[in-house]
């Protein structure tokens, strides 16, 4: 299911802190209608998935989906500011490069305490970033 409300009024809206509750709805495909937002605490849900719109979130910087039971991670092409990126104590089994490859100023990514087999698939991280480094 999806949120039951839009997203779309709430353009000038930067921080949405919805942590600590029991949604499993995905955020609705209005989600990416929050182009000003910059922080995203979305920890401690029961979210299973992700929406596509999320990806459209270009000023986010802080995005913090830890304990949840997020299995698929869509990609992230769009998210230009995204520096700190926090998916620990989920149900990841792979990062698909096109969720975190190509953001350029990620400073932290944290993927610990999932089911990770493969990081990246099908290829390697663009020759600017040092896999390391994260």
């Amino acid at each position: 299911g999806e949120f039951g409300f839009s997203w779309e009024a709430m353009t000038a809206l930067e921080v949405l802190h919805i942590q600590h509750n029991k949604l499993t709805e995905t955020l609705g495909p209005t989600f990416g209608s929050l182009t000003s937002l910059t922080e995203l605490l979305a920890h401690d849900n029961r979210f299973t998935a992700l929406p596509k719109e999320l990806g459209f979130l270009h000023n986010l910087v802080l995005l913090d989906l830890s304990f949840n039971n997020i299995e698929l991670v869509p990609p992230f092409n769009h998210l230009n500011s995204l520096k700190h990126a926090d998916l620990r104590h989920n149900r990841l089994r792979e990062v698909p490069r096109a969720a975190f490859g190509q953001l350029t100023s990620l400073e932290f990514l944290d993927v610990s305490f999932n089911g990770i087999k493969s990081f990246p698939p099908g290829g390697a991280w663009p020759e600017d970033k040092d896999p390391h480094s994260l």
